[in-house]
């Protein structure tokens, strides 16, 4: 049977590349259950298989990016519709476990979308702060962004999508504090 009561990690390759995950969120116990190439409607949907079986004490949503781009991109209406569905889905099952959603992060290979990305956090951002219960945003665009306004590329791989090891260790120091608060 699965672990329970950990923090489940969720959403895209982000996630699903983030090898230092247990170490990185010590001493809170974690389980990545990211998949490649997601996008927040497929992660809303999976949430009986990828979430629930774990009751968890917190969730860990990071997904949006890929939905704005690609062949078929979303407006980011989509993506908050995408994350209200993600919600409720949990919701029925986990109705008071909290969950805290990454912001899409401006990553160098996406840059043209960043407005894109900036109004579906937005939209995020505001819901989770005055209409729900239990739910967080955690905005990683400060310590992403150089003086220069521009994604600082020491913190990306090679692809310009994905985090490197300076990348993750930013995001734990933006995420790690918040988890370790109560919620």
């Amino acid at each position: 049977s699965p672990p329970r009561g950990a923090i489940v990690f969720t959403g895209s390759s982000s996630i699903t590349f983030w090898k230092t995950l247990a170490q990185d969120m010590a001493p809170l116990p974690v389980i990545n259950r990211g998949f490649g190439g997601s996008r927040i409607d497929q992660v809303a949907r999976y949430v009986d298989r990828i979430v629930v079986p774990y009751d968890p004490q917190a969730i860990v949503l990071f997904a949006g990016t890929n939905d704005i781009s690609g062949r078929q991109p979303k407006t980011a209406q989509q993506v908050f519709e995408g994350y209200r569905t993600f919600v409720a889905n949990v919701r029925a099952a986990l109705p008071e476990t909290p969950i805290y959603y990454i912001s899409i992060t401006p990553s160098p290979s996406r840059w043209a979308l960043w407005p894109i990305a900036c109004e579906a956090n937005d939209l995020i951002r505001a819901y989770a702060a005055t209409v729900a219960d239990h739910l967080y945003f955690i905005d990683l665009t400060p310590a992403i962004l150089g003086p220069d306004g521009l994604p600082r590329r020491e913190l990306y791989r090679s692809d310009k999508l994905h985090p490197s090891a300076q990348g993750y260790a930013v995001w734990t120091e933006n995420i790690r504090p918040v988890l370790l608060r109560p919620a």
